[in-house]
């Protein structure tokens, strides 16, 4: 599991005035958990029993994370991580975080990294604040100043523009 990347589901079993605790600061919660959507329960619920989950307990709270990421999940996570680098260049360069790039360059991702960031380059466009963020096959078919990053075990390269 990458630290970073978003999860699906948290269920917090506890009492239920502890629950309702947490419920008044849900947004915040969801926020820092990472996760997109939280239950709240006095029992555990047979699902999460399950190889997929993990839990932790203090006190009589108890923390179940559903850790199956799905396409969806996969592909946010790619994006996040990705942009991070960017973010990174555009420092190394010296933009300001106020400033807006013309076009963010993404080179040499596997075929099934592509199709898993492809629904999150919009996103991606307002995160790293690019007017556009283009993918390229290999780094050497577009001319620019590249950098190259590693993701996972593979090397990609990004160029800004």
């Amino acid at each position: 599991l990458k630290r970073r990347w978003p999860l699906r589901k948290v269920v917090v079993v506890a009492p239920e005035k502890t629950c309702e605790s947490i419920k008044s600061l849900e947004a915040i919660f969801l926020e820092f958990a990472n996760v997109k959507e939280v239950e709240y329960a006095q029992r555990v619920p047979d699902y999460a029993s399950s190889d997929s989950w993990v839990s932790t307990s203090e006190g009589d709270i108890r923390i179940f994370l559903d850790t199956h990421r799905d396409k969806q999940l996969l592909g946010e996570g790619l994006m996040r991580d990705i942009a991070r680098r960017v973010q990174s260049l555009r420092k190394e360069l010296g933009y300001v975080p106020t400033d807006i790039v013309d076009a963010v360059h993404i080179a040499e991702l596997t075929d099934e990294n592509v199709e898993l960031l492809k629904p999150y380059l919009k996103e991606m466009e307002e995160l790293v604040r690019a007017k556009n963020v283009y993918l390229h096959g290999k780094h050497d078919e577009f001319e620019a100043e590249w950098r190259e990053y590693r993701l996972d075990k593979n090397k990609i390269y990004i160029a800004i523009s």
